[in-house]
């Protein structure tokens, strides 16, 4: 027989997985926009663009987009 302790620390278990797994999928949401929105300022960069304009454009930070333009 399971204690009510028992069940409760059960319980606490799951939802702690349930909140891991979220914030897992989550984080790999925003890490795949990023990376589109990076590769959108790395096109614009190719063709030329303004830093200024592609910031407005993806919501990149300047500095990002600095970074960017050094890998290319």
């Amino acid at each position: 027989m399971i204690s009510n302790l028992e069940k409760a620390f059960e319980d606490f278990e799951s939802k702690a997985e349930l909140r891991g797994e979220i914030r897992g999928e989550l984080r790999g949401e925003l890490r795949g926009k990023l990376e589109g929105k990076s590769e959108v300022a790395k096109t614009m960069l190719e063709k030329g663009m303004e830093v200024s304009l592609i910031v407005e454009m993806t919501g990149i930070s300047k500095g990002e987009v600095e970074k960017i333009r050094g890998l290319g």
